[in-house]
């Protein structure tokens, strides 16, 4: 058997989706896509796509989800200050010193839980919403 060279061609997902559910072949066949291409997605059922649908968000929703990623950011960075702040004003230092007397007797395990505490009171005082547009689209879409 011979083989002609040819790679075979990647098409949109969503040009496969639309072809299938108008079951139109000239919107494809318009576009350069082969026929036998396009009759041979019309046989088969549609393919499962699992994406990002950051391409379906309109401008303004893409906008807001910035803004929201700017705020969470911001509050972050914040967050990230304050526990230098904190770290520094304490003394605390890498060279394997022991913590001062007033913090002595603390597990990592209760350090770790006060900042997460903290952490999560920043991301409750955001009204909840730490999750962006795209998350709660698709949570939506379920």
């Amino acid at each position: 058997m011979t083989t002609t060279g040819r790679s075979p061609h990647r098409y949109d997902h969503r040009l496969r989706d639309l072809i299938q559910r108008t079951r139109d072949v000239t919107i494809a066949t318009d576009l350069g896509v082969p026929r036998s291409t396009v009759r041979g997605w019309l046989s088969h059922a549609p393919k499962v796509v699992v994406s990002l649908d950051v391409t379906d968000l309109r401008t303004s929703e893409l906008q807001q989800e910035v803004l929201e990623l700017r705020r969470r950011v911001k509050k972050l960075t914040a967050l990230l200050r304050l526990v230098l702040v904190l770290l520094r004003s304490s003394g605390f230092t890498l060279t394997h010193e022991r913590l001062p007397s007033c913090l002595h007797g603390h597990s990592a395990f209760f350090w770790r839980v006060v900042v997460l505490g903290s952490l999560d009171r920043l991301m409750v005082a955001d009204g909840g919403s730490s999750r962006s547009a795209v998350e709660r689209r698709s949570s939506e879409s379920r």
